[in-house]
């Protein structure tokens, strides 16, 4: 069963191409992967041993990534974007 997630996230997202990816791309993945650890959907949490299943504070550190970095991209796009000033926690423009 893993073995099939693995596969199919592999056939719909490549970490390894992140930087091929336009930056509304970007954003739709971190928006799906986000979703998906936040609600516990993560296919890993389908495996039958404990060691493979991510944890809540695994989940919850992913969402916060997968926020982070979608606020900042969302700025990059409105071409307003100043990195030195950008507070993720605080600014959401």
């Amino acid at each position: 069963m893993i073995e099939r997630d693995v596969l199919e996230g592999i056939n719909q997202f490549e970490m390894s191409r992140w930087q091929d990816y336009s930056l509304e791309d970007r954003i739709q993945l971190l928006t799906k992967i986000g979703s998906e650890a936040r609600s516990g959907e993560m296919p890993i949490k389908q495996s039958s041993n404990p060691e493979d299943r991510v944890t809540i504070q695994e989940q919850q550190l992913i969402y916060g990534w997968a926020t982070t970095e979608r606020r900042l991209i969302t700025h990059q796009l409105s071409g307003n974007f100043d990195k030195s000033s950008y507070n993720p926690k605080t600014d959401d423009r």
